[in-house]
């Protein structure tokens, strides 16, 4: 029983990882297919998915707004008046309303939501480094921690500077951070 055990595990891990890296496992059957190309018409998924289009996405974006997470962004890129608002991991927050966003759209198109990403990312871009760094609590100079402030390798041993995706303490990546 083991055995068999230790045999699905194996199979479970090697359909995972080829699912995650977009690879195929070497005569494996089973294909991963673009999320698009699924079509959910369910009782239970559909409405749910329907609910976080129609809804949470918006619904996440205003919050991001209300609480100073976008304006972030344009107070770092020079388009807006003011001082860094919130937590110093702001930013990794509207990243994922973004990604979900994204997900979106590319399922069902929204051209109100198009335009809503397209005018976030120009204030992304105006916030980001010439080198590409982009960390708006740092960017703004104006953080109520100004140690996070000063120099971007400064505080590499308790940072997500060199984290490669979402953490839960930021998202500050660079190349050369």
């Amino acid at each position: 029983m083991q055995g068999t055990a230790t045999r699905a595990t194996l199979a479970t891990m090697l359909v995972a990882t080829s699912i995650l890296t977009g690879e195929s496992v070497r005569d494996y059957p089973i294909r991963p297919v673009p999320f698009t190309a699924v079509k959910v018409e369910d009782g239970f998924w559909s409405p749910r998915l329907e609910t976080n289009r129609k809804v949470t996405v918006g619904y996440d974006f205003k919050k991001c707004e209300e609480t100073g997470r976008i304006d972030n962004f344009a107070v770092a890129g020079g388009l807006k008046e003011g001082g860094f608002q919130g937590i110093y991991f702001n930013d990794s927050d509207v990243a994922k309303v973004i990604e979900g966003a994204a997900y979106t759209l590319a399922i069902h198109p929204d051209p109100e939501l198009d335009r809503y990403l397209d005018d976030l990312i120009a204030k992304i871009a105006a916030a980001q480094e010439d080198d590409g760094y982009l960390y708006t609590a740092r960017a703004s100079l104006r953080c109520p921690r100004a140690s996070i402030a000063e120099r971007r390798t400064s505080r590499l041993g308790s940072s997500s500077a060199l984290s490669k995706g979402s953490s839960p303490r930021g998202s500050s990546i660079s190349p050369n951070a």
